[in-house]
């Protein structure tokens, strides 16, 4: 019988992720004290389409996600759908609560003392100016979709003046020293055009930091704005529990973990999330062609796969699949591998349609 361990996440939506039970991990895999509900322990990646009027915005994580065997060597359980199975990178666009993007530096080199000298009025018209610019232009051009300027930036106020709403009533703090910072990470994400889902969530705190919510992690909310991030986190309103969670990409010997209202994932495909050691922590992949344990080891690194025996590439969307590791976006649903990327060269980005 394979055991069933490690659910290595899903960035679903937010990269969505899937539903998992904890058995043993409680102390070592959740400090973040105080405000969170363990009652909120699924590893769902948030929804990042353009609709957070309309619903909460995150894709419902895959159900029977795998308790953690400690006495396991880190292997997954293939019924068991690790990264959310549910987001499609071509539908649920990152603008949804439309509009949860990043910028092309890491957290820590965004601005943080000097505050902004746009005020909050003002704010809307630098997000649309930025999301809407060359770069998105290209993007939809490399498409071969046409480009309304007008109809991007009708989607990019909706996204701000929510949240805009959301700061007048308490319910969102604004920080205008994340302003530049959030510009310069939409212009890149649209620059890229379809970065992939981890690059996604990692480069999109500062514009969290911009408009922070007040909710903690595994408190109830309704839209990703409702939730609050910690420093070099993101954080959205996760449909399936309707309940706030963080996300954060960490480094190499960082503590890493895939449950509860606070989720921690391993930057890139070069770490994996090291479950034989007592705490958690992101050590270095086994590089391509180099020998594994089978299709449910996952220390080849996120998007890879463990293929007769050796690490190879994961299967690209549209592939059939048996289980979520043989995908790249480690995403098997309904028989058929999930969109690794976020893609932003859409009708909705491009035109608002």
């Amino acid at each position: 019988m394979i055991r069933r361990s490690v659910l290595l996440g899903a960035l679903s939506a937010c990269l969505g992720v899937t539903a998992c039970g904890r058995v043993a991990l409680d102390g070592a895999l959740d400090e973040d004290a105080g405000g969170e509900d363990s009652s909120a322990d699924t590893n769902t990646l948030p929804d990042v389409s353009r609709s957070d009027t309309s619903r909460p915005d995150v894709t419902p994580p895959v159900d029977g996600a795998p308790d953690f065997d400690a006495t396991s060597d880190a292997t997954f359980d293939v019924s068991d759908a690790p990264i959310d199975a549910s987001f499609d990178a071509t539908t649920d666009a990152p603008f949804d609560d439309a509009f949860d993007v990043g910028l092309d530096t890491a957290p820590s080199d965004a601005p943080s003392d000097v505050p902004s000298d746009v005020p909050l009025g003002s704010v809307c018209d630098v997000i649309a100016d930025a999301s809407c610019g060359a770069e998105q232009r290209s993007c939809c051009t490399s498409r071969g979709v046409s480009f309304d300027e007008l109809g991007c930036r009708d989607v990019a106020h909706s996204w701000c003046d929510q949240r805009v709403d959301a700061v007048s009533v308490g319910k969102a703090t604004f920080d205008g020293a994340w302003l530049d910072a959030c510009a310069a990470a939409l212009r890149s994400l649209e620059g890229s055009c379809a970065p992939k889902l981890l690059t996604y969530l990692d480069q999109f705190v500062p514009c969290s930091q911009l408009f922070n919510g007040t909710k903690l992690p595994g408190t109830a909310c309704t839209y990703h704005s409702d939730c609050h991030a910690q420093p070099d986190m993101t954080a959205f309103c996760d449909a399936s529990t309707s309940r706030c969670r963080a996300y954060q990409i960490v480094g190499a010997s960082e503590r890493c973990n895939y449950f509860g209202s606070t989720i921690r994932y391993c930057r890139g495909s070069s770490l994996y999330c090291d479950y034989t050691v007592a705490s958690p922590v992101c050590h270095a992949a086994t590089a391509l062609g180099g020998t594994c344990s089978g299709g449910l080891d996952a220390s080849c690194g996120f998007g890879n796969t463990c293929k007769s025996g050796h690490c190879a590439v994961g299967a690209p969307s549209g592939t059939a699949c048996a289980g979520d590791l043989e995908c790249a976006s480690w995403s098997c649903q309904t028989g058929k591998c999930s969109d690794p990327y976020v893609e932003f060269g859409t009708a909705t980005y491009c035109a608002g349609g």
